[in-house]
């Protein structure tokens, strides 16, 4: 397997090119023995997202602890993001949660490139597969294997896609050619990223408050914190305000058109209102579904009360009451938010029937801004 080298490298580009897979390259299974104190610091000052909190750094940070038979790791890069009509795209989500849900399509994809290099090398050839499922530190191994370089936005940007790519990894038992990490500075002096940030997130160059990041708020679960709902403006699942106004990602937007149609609200209704069988006929097959009928509600409820349109009251009152506490809850604090004295009314009478103590705070809350 050794005398394969380059060659090899070179038929599985292609191959992966020709599947979908244009973004790729090689790193070892050495440990990212770097980044181990950065992450330390970062949950020391707790600047880490909450999926991440069960997870062993050191496990992260050397493959091998997982893999022993490891020897390179193949990183993929799958692109996304273009819409034919832009204008009419749902800005409430992210760009990739409008996709069918990568984790299924890249590792499909993946189990093809690993069906592909075993048919070249026989059967002692061991891989596994990796998409964002397994806490294995990607964005870094990636960066190593020379697919972009960093953002200000802690995002990893590739010259020909930006950072509009999933990423995908094959952890392999061959020895492959490395590729080197990109050398550039391709951010420079811009810090639009650090600017449009709503909730300052970006704390500065290069480093991410990720409990602050919107994008993550929405896909966490349990209530969402107060200072941070308004800041989330319409975002249902996803941000992507700071790749939006990125140079780097082609045409470059104003923070305001990252928001809400002139039906905005009326979509939100919607899917406050959505059954689970509705939820799940209209969003198989996405991350959507992934993270839940629960809590794309709770997030619709919170855009909803950054709408300002008092006239939505009426129509989610009795979600007020819905089975789900969650749902109750940010409903509270939506009718507070939008404010008025059909606000006051209706979370008063709310009040008086509610039995779980979490909610009762919320709603005391939202009768303290109405």
């Amino acid at each position: 397997m050794k005398g394969l080298g380059n060659y090899l490298k070179e038929k599985i580009r292609d191959f992966a090119r020709s599947i979908g897979l244009p973004i790729f390259g090689v790193t070892s299974s050495d440990p990212l023995e770097c980044l181990e104190p950065v992450l330390e610091k970062r949950r020391a000052l707790k600047l880490d997202s909450p999926f991440e909190k069960n997870w062993q750094i050191e496990k992260r940070c050397r493959p091998r602890k997982s893999f022993p038979w490891a020897r390179s790791i193949l990183c993929f890069g799958m692109p996304y993001g273009e819409y034919e009509d832009e204008d009419n795209r749902e800005k409430i989500f992210a760009r990739y949660a409008l996709v069918k849900d990568y984790h299924i399509v890249m590792r499909e994809k993946l189990k093809k490139v690993g069906a592909y290099i075993k048919k070249l090398v026989g059967e002692n050839f061991r891989y596994h597969i990796c998409v964002d499922s397994f806490p294995i530190v990607e964005r870094a191994l990636a960066y190593r294997a020379g697919l972009g370089w960093y953002g200000k936005n802690c995002l990893l940007y590739n010259p020909q896609y930006g950072s509009w790519f999933f990423l995908g990894e094959v952890i392999v038992n061959i020895p492959l050619e490395e590729d080197e990490p990109l050398d550039r500075d391709g951010c420079k002096k811009c810090e639009e990223c650090i600017k449009a940030c709503p909730t300052g997130a970006i704390r500065q160059a290069y480093s991410l408050d990720a409990r602050k990041c919107i994008s993550c708020i929405t896909q966490s679960p349990g209530y969402i914190p107060l200072e941070l709902r308004e800041k989330m403006g319409y975002w249902i699942y996803g941000c992507d305000i700071c790749q939006e106004v990125c140079p780097h990602n082609g045409k470059r937007r104003s923070n305001d058109s990252l928001y809400s149609t002139d039906d905005t609200a009326y979509k939100l209704i919607e899917l406050l209102n959505i059954t689970e069988e509705q939820f799940r006929e209209k969003y198989s097959g996405t991350v959507l579904c992934w993270a839940g009928r629960s809590i794309i509600r709770r997030n619709a409820a919170v855009a909803l009360g950054n709408t300002g349109k008092q006239e939505c009251i009426p129509r989610v009152e009795h979600l007020l009451y819905d089975e789900d506490p969650l749902v109750r809850a940010h409903t509270a604090w939506a009718v507070g938010k939008l404010g008025g004295v059909i606000a006051a009314e209706i979370l008063r009478k709310a009040y008086g029937s509610e039995k779980d103590s979490a909610v009762k705070k919320e709603i005391e809350n939202a009768l303290s801004m109405t």
